[in-house]
């Protein structure tokens, strides 16, 4: 007996016609996830440029209501600042607790206004026009011993800006953990960082005068004024907190 088969139009097309709707979905398939990716790689970047942008603005208002308040600090010295204090503090909030030129010079003043704020950023600028500083982490104190921890630093801000940091010995710990070095001592006749024999800042009862020498303490240094011996022209002390 004989045997007929109708033949298709697909099959006078040829055997691979049958397979072209699969590979049509599957095309449309990757097209469509690859729009969407192109769409969320689009949202996302427009997202983190909306975060910048907003981050920009408010790091200029933070630099703006800072450099207004302060009698030394410019933009440039905050930046700085920002960028040195460790990483937990760049993002706060800057308050000025204590002026000379709006507090007078005064030691006790000074002790009552800061007392219970921490971290703060000491400034100085003294009558050569140099700006320096410190930076500590524990609020200040009236007591005859060193306190303080690791992250307390030294700078300088102009003529030239310079971070100088604990002289780390791993055997005594972390920079936030070690209590035993001459970071900090504050009593009712001076203010002094640093030890070893010398201070890598100290400055006297009535505020007035001061000095710097190369401390140990603090890796690096040599001084923070031009002369070992300054006077001072102002003193700031900023809380970094909420």
């Amino acid at each position: 007996m004989n045997s007929f088969r109708i033949f298709s139009k697909a099959d006078e097309e040829g055997g691979e016609g049958g397979s072209q709707p699969s590979s049509s979905r599957a095309s449309s398939s990757s097209s469509l996830r690859r729009l969407v990716s192109e769409k969320a790689t689009s949202l996302l970047s427009s997202i983190t440029a909306t975060i910048r942008s907003i981050q920009r603005r408010g790091l200029a208002k933070r630099l703006e209501k800072v450099t207004a308040e302060s009698d030394m600090l410019l933009e440039d010295h905050v930046v700085f600042l920002m960028d040195s204090v460790p990483p937990r503090f760049k993002q706060q909030t800057w308050r000025l607790l204590y002026s000379t030129s709006k507090h007078g010079f005064s030691l006790q003043t000074f002790y009552r206004r800061v007392s219970n704020a921490f971290p703060t950023v000491l400034l100085v600028k003294d009558v050569r026009g140099s700006i320096f500083g410190a930076f500590a982490t524990d609020p200040y104190m009236v007591q005859h011993k060193y306190y303080g921890t690791g992250e307390t630093f030294v700078f300088k801000l102009h003529p030239d800006a310079e971070a100088y940091r604990w002289k780390y010995d791993k055997e005594k710990g972390s920079a936030s953990q070690n209590q035993n070095d001459f970071f900090l001592l504050s009593t009712e006749d001076c203010i002094g960082f640093g030890g070893g024999g010398r201070f890598a800042l100290w400055i006297d009862q009535e505020l007035l005068h001061g000095s710097s020498s190369c401390s140990p303490t603090f890796e690096g240094l040599e001084r923070l004024s031009e002369e070992e011996n300054f006077t001072v022209q102002t003193i700031e002390v900023w809380s970094l907190g909420d």
